[in-house]
């Protein structure tokens, strides 16, 4: 993750202070939905519970946070299970992000881009791949 200690917004209540684990936590509970079948990824298409283990990896390594003049700004990597939509997944994942960052967060988000590095198959088999949504 492009890390800041914490990020500034200006909304028209005032100045807004967010720290990266509280994103972090509102981009896990976006993909938690999925249960399984969508895990953050990393750039060479591992997935990140599984890259923490075994590198010591942080989750906050699947994504970046921006923030510009035009709002938030969410890059993401996620590994998909084989199967599904992969456009009908990266809207969703896209929308439940966006949806969680305005209400919760009340912050503007200007864009938010979802990187398929992976499909994961039902016996854990991955590929590798790099796939780009934008929403």
């Amino acid at each position: 993750m492009a890390v800041n200690t914490q990020y500034r917004i200006q909304t028209e209540e005032g100045v807004v202070t967010l720290h990266p684990p509280v994103l972090i936590r509102i981009i896990e509970e976006a993909v938690a939905v999925f249960r399984g079948n969508v895990l953050l990824g990393h750039h060479r298409g591992y997935f990140v519970d599984w890259l923490a283990k075994t590198t010591g990896t942080e989750k906050g390594d699947s994504m970046d946070l921006e923030v510009t003049d035009q709002g938030f700004r969410v890059t993401l990597r996620v590994v998909i299970q084989t199967g599904l939509s992969l456009q009908e997944t990266a809207d969703t994942l896209i929308a439940s992000i966006r949806k969680g960052l305005e209400e919760v967060a009340g912050i503007k988000v200007a864009e938010v881009t979802i990187h398929v590095t992976g499909m994961i198959s039902q016996k854990l088999t991955l590929s590798r791949c790099d796939l780009e949504f934008k929403g």
